[in-house]
């Protein structure tokens, strides 16, 4: 056998072998989540992520769901969600921002809708509206959820994972660039990336296209990163 060839077959020995070494590794979570409830979340969303298999996390707030509001989820379209293997968190009852309120009346959003998305299973996980939150916010999000999103926008999120989560807000101005830097960061430090969507195809500045979500898609499938609803993030690791 020539040095030449033997330098081949090494080289092929390696590339097998640290390939077979990749593909058991962790190479980080991706969690598509959407707060708000918006009915486009579930026309547009929820079949672009079909598409590839991927699942999310919806935030809602009762009180658009209870009622009807047009351009909202209905009660029927979120149970299919969660026959989807979906998650259901809560976004509070009102979308009041907690911080503006009483102590007795920050509890009463927390719980009355837990217990009316209770309907859907155990409810984990909160999303706090407008990213308003406070010490005392926390302390009755702690008593009522296992956790709570929107600590710090774009950042990511590294083992032990905390309950008390980050997040990267997507909106009309994001560049598929941006979210790759913090995509790559995940995978290499095998972290925990969360996606905050609001609306689909319409002229609000938290609206992106059907056709960015479905790039945004396709850049995580091929990173390699698993792609969990928020509640599956921390039972995958324990």
């Amino acid at each position: 056998m020539t040095k030449k060839i033997v330098v081949i077959f090494l080289m092929a020995m390696v590339v097998l072998f640290c390939g077979t070494v990749w593909a058991g590794e962790k190479k980080g979570i991706v969690s598509f989540t959407f707060d708000d409830d918006w009915r486009s979340q579930f026309s547009i969303a929820f079949p672009v992520l079909a598409k590839y298999g991927f699942v999310g996390t919806v935030y809602i707030y009762t009180d658009a769901v209870e009622n009807n509001w047009p351009g909202y989820m209905t009660v029927e379209q979120l149970a299919l969600l969660k026959k989807s293997s979906w998650e259901i968190g809560s976004h509070t009852k009102s979308h009041s921002s907690l911080t503006s309120l009483e102590t007795i009346k920050q509890e009463e959003e927390l719980i009355e809708s837990q217990n009316f998305l209770s309907r859907f299973g155990p409810i984990k996980t909160l999303s706090f509206p407008y990213r308003h939150f406070n010490e005392e916010t926390l302390k009755l999000a702690e008593k009522h959820y296992g956790s709570f999103k929107s600590a710090e926008h774009k950042k990511i999120n590294l083992r032990p994972f905390p309950r008390f989560l980050n997040d990267f807000e997507i909106n009309s101005h994001t560049k598929l660039e941006e979210i790759e830097i913090f995509l790559k960061e995940a995978v290499r430090k095998d972290g925990w990336l969360i996606l905050t969507f609001h609306e689909f195809e319409s002229e609000s500045e938290y609206s992106i296209s059907q056709k960015f979500l479905g790039e945004i898609c396709e850049m995580v499938k091929k990173s390699g990163a698993s792609v969990k609803t928020v509640s599956e993030s921390f039972e995958e690791e324990r």
